[in-house]
């Protein structure tokens, strides 16, 4: 390595850094320049040549770099369950890829080896769970596909060398607002659409549990086998949260691993006003869990943790000689690669410990108290405005909401009014989307759900974000109305 090489390059970077982040705090920066791809593609110079790049074009590179991508750290960047990062993390994800290390046994990472015991054990004892096992994850949709892989295991220990309970089916089940995760895991598990069972949901987007026993009862009933229920604490789109103590008596009635898709729950734990309703989550037989949601630690941190403290070894165990050896120095219980399905994996766990060192609790909490402010302003300008309509009242933080032309009257409308213009709608907000990402001046999401029409969905999370900049949200999209408006009576 060249040293003096290796320090200018390092110098520039940081230069380069320092500048990037003055920019988006500073409003010098858009949240986004967008460009459609065949654009982007004539505007950025995609070429790699056999010669070695010299570090002004490189730095011109990483420039270029920087202000096509989206400023995630920006106040007005709502298109995410996630945020920016903060200058801890920042400085901490580059110590760890100047480390370059993976984690796969003791003797190659023996300190964070350590550090991921520690946070799990932390957890476990949150959850008055006697024994666990955890792993770190690239993100949830992996922690509900392990979740289903164990369950599946435990149903049945001889799965690796016979063929799945002589054709009898293997059943799901699931509410119809859980995550599309469950959904694609059951490719990788060679099972079939047919293996899973939707459960309906209320009118607050919760699995009706009455409904869920039916299904169960139902399944016995046909001679096929029911091995895992997913519940989930929040659903992503309208944060609406399953009945975790009444599903919990359900598995454990019929003998069912209970998993639940928890994402967001650490920061519920920090909320006195909403920590009852993760009750029952005590009782599941695995979880997932995403930090880097509400906790703000970078991308990607991502936790599964279940109470069957050997089935992720046993499940997934091939004890490789390369690797693997029972004579070691250490305790070979310490070399964790053989739970997982991948070998080398970063070292995620020191984003999420030293996240909790510099901050603490408090300070996290601070944060998300400030989050649902937020979130209680923005629904206040929702329901003053003429021509926005809140899909529901937020029990959370995501804010979902159309906007409704003069012609359709906002007052009094319910959602059975809504679908007798639910083709224009679909398309009013997907337009209105479009314009504002032409803009460059803010990024929002939509999407929809069930019958419902597309509909913008907001979470305000960032710690940058003042109520000037919600004000601006609702402006901005009055505004373009009348743009988008013009555009599709044209067509």
């Amino acid at each position: 390595m060249d040293l003096s090489y290796s320090k200018d390059l390092l110098n520039k970077t940081n230069q380069l850094i320092q500048s990037y982040l003055e920019d988006v705090h500073t409003w010098q920066r858009k949240v986004t320049h967008y460009y459609q791809p065949q654009e982007l593609k004539d505007l950025f110079d995609f070429t790699l040549w056999a010669d070695q790049t010299s570090p002004e074009a490189l730095l011109k590179d990483m420039e270029r770099i920087a202000y096509f991508s989206v400023a995630n750290q920006h106040p007005r960047f709502f298109s995410a369950l996630w945020w920016g990062a903060d200058i801890h993390w920042i400085v901490w994800e580059r110590l760890t890829s100047v480390m370059s290390t993976t984690m796969y046994t003791y003797e190659i990472a023996p300190l964070f080896t350590l550090m991921e015991e520690y946070i799990f054990t932390k957890i476990a004892w949150l959850l008055d769970w006697n024994t666990h096992v955890g792993m770190m994850l690239p993100g949830g949709s992996h922690s509900n596909m392990y979740g289903l892989q164990l369950a599946r295991y435990a149903k049945n220990k001889e799965i690796h060398s016979s063929w799945l309970y002589n054709k009898k089916r293997l059943i799901i089940y699931t509410s119809d607002q859980s995550h599309y995760s469950i959904s694609k895991s059951i490719i990788l598990m060679w099972l079939w659409s047919d293996n899973i069972i939707t459960i309906p949901t209320n009118d607050v987007w919760e699995m009706y549990s009455k409904n869920l026993e039916e299904a169960i009862i139902s399944t016995i009933q046909d001679w096929d086998i029911p091995f895992f229920i997913n519940a989930t604490s929040w659903t992503t789109v309208l944060w609406a949260y399953d009945p975790l103590k009444e599903i919990a008596d359900i598995a454990q009635r019929y003998q069912i691993w209970l998993h639940v898709d928890a994402v967001w729950w650490w920061w519920v734990l920090l909320h006195k006003k909403l920590k009852h309703k993760m009750k029952g989550i005590e009782r599941a037989d695995s979880f997932a869990r995403n930090p880097h949601k509400m906790m703000w630690t970078p991308l990607q941190c991502s936790i599964f943790m279940t109470t069957h403290e050997k089935i992720a070894h046993e499940a997934n165990s091939l004890q490789s000689p390369y690797l693997f050896n029972e004579d070691k120095l250490y305790d070979s219980m310490y070399d964790t690669w053989d739970r997982y399905i991948q070998c080398g994996r970063k070292v995620d766990i020191v984003k999420l410990w030293l996240q909790r060192k510099a901050l603490g609790d408090k300070k996290i909490a601070r944060h998300i108290e400030t989050a649902f402010d937020h979130a209680a302003y923005l629904t206040k300008r929702i329901d003053a405005s003429e021509n926005l309509l809140l899909v529901q009242d937020p029990d959370c933080l995501n804010v979902c909401f159309w906007y409704i032309p003069s012609s359709i009257h906002k007052k009094h409308l319910t959602h059975q009014d809504i679908l007798k213009h639910k083709t224009y709608m679909h398309k009013l907000t997907a337009h209105i989307h479009g314009e504002i990402l032409k803009t460059w001046e803010m990024m929002t999401m939509y999407t929809h759900t069930k019958s419902l029409p597309n509909f913008f969905r907001m979470v305000p999370i960032s710690n940058n974000i003042t109520k000037k900049d919600l004000d601006f949200v609702v402006e901005h999209i009055e505004k373009l109305w009348h743009k988008v408006h013009n555009q599709l009576n044209n067509k």
